[in-house]
């Protein structure tokens, strides 16, 4: 069972978006020269990364609402509602990533990127099926793995971070200062694997 959220977390929860923000705006532009990454030009590659990172953009923030447990159980309906919005918003961006695969920059990152897509889609997929067949704790876990890989694949930027540390403050502040590599595996636990 998950701890209740400290009164913290809107605080954070702004500050990540204000942070997150940022990393979107190039890409909301609709314009390939301001891209992050290098775009191939006259591919469908710069709509399949927009769709993405918007659509992933969604479940970022309907997951963040999913852990408020005043919504979850006092208002089940908006719940449900959220919950659905985040599925479909997974759907869309997963199986927009998986086109993305082709327009990695090398294998080691097509890999990367392939094998975090289909576990995002079946983590997700599970927590919907267990959803509906009404095994509520079943879903739970597998709606938290589901978040944690969309934390694990935005974890370069400041905003996972501070999600992470607000779902796991012990463990964040804990085992921080231990690096990079280390963060990765403390940052991805909540997944039932540790992969680092």
């Amino acid at each position: 069972m998950l701890e209740k959220l400290p009164k913290i977390w809107w605080g954070l929860f702004l500050v990540s978006l204000v942070v997150i923000l940022p990393f979107m705006a190039p890409y909301l532009t609709l314009d390939p020269a301001n891209s992050r990454i290098t775009i191939i030009s006259g591919t469908v590659h710069y709509p399949l990364l927009v769709a993405h990172i918007v659509s992933a953009f969604i479940a970022l923030l309907t997951g963040f609402f999913q852990f408020v447990d005043r919504i979850r159980l006092q208002k089940p309906r908006i719940h449900r509602f959220l919950g659905r919005v985040y599925v479909y918003s997974v759907f869309i961006s997963g199986l927009l990533s998986l086109g993305s695969i082709f327009y990695a920059e090398n294998f080691m990152k097509a890999t990367r990127f392939l094998i975090l897509s289909l576990a995002w889609l079946f983590t997700c997929w599970k927590g919907y099926r267990t959803a509906i067949n009404r095994q509520y704790e079943e879903h739970r876990k597998w709606m938290i793995r589901s978040f944690g890989i969309l934390s694990c694949r935005k974890r370069a930027s400041i905003g996972a971070s501070i999600t992470s540390s607000v779902l796991y403050p012990t463990r964040f502040f804990s085992s921080a200062w231990y690096g990079n590599r280390h963060w990765r595996g403390i940052e991805c636990k909540h997944l039932g694997w540790a992969y680092s």
